[in-house]
C-alpha cells in the first residue's frame, strides 16, 4: 500500500495489531471478523476503504519535476486590496 509510506509509528503498531487478530481469526477465533472489518476500513485495505478515505493513487510522472506552485498565478492580498479600493 503506497500510502503506508505516511504512517506513524503507531499507524505501524495498529497495523502490527492488525496482523496479530487476522492470524487469530484464520485459526478459527471467528468473533474478530467485526473489528478486522473495522480496521481494514481504518487502513484503506480495500477499493472501496480508500474511496471512503480519499485515497488516490496515480502514477508517478518521470519525465516530468516535482510540482512547484506558479507564483505568478497567484495574486497577492496587497494588490487585491488596492484593486478593490480602486474600484469603490
Amino acid at each position: 500500500m503506497p500510502h503506508a509510506l505516511l504512517w506513524t509509528e503507531t499507524d505501524w503498531w495498529f497495523g502490527l495489531e492488525t496482523a496479530v487478530l487476522v492470524e487469530e481469526f484464520w485459526r478459527g477465533e471467528s468473533s474478530r471478523a467485526a473489528e478486522l472489518r473495522l480496521r481494514s476500513g481504518k487502513l484503506g485495505l480495500t477499493h472501496e476503504d480508500r474511496l471512503k478515505l480519499r485515497i488516490r493513487y496515480v502514477a508517478p510522472q518521470s519525465d516530468q519535476p516535482a510540482a512547484v506552485a506558479d507564483t505568478a498565478v497567484v495574486t497577492r492580498l496587497s494588490d487585491r486590496r488596492r484593486r478593490l479600493a480602486e474600484e469603490t
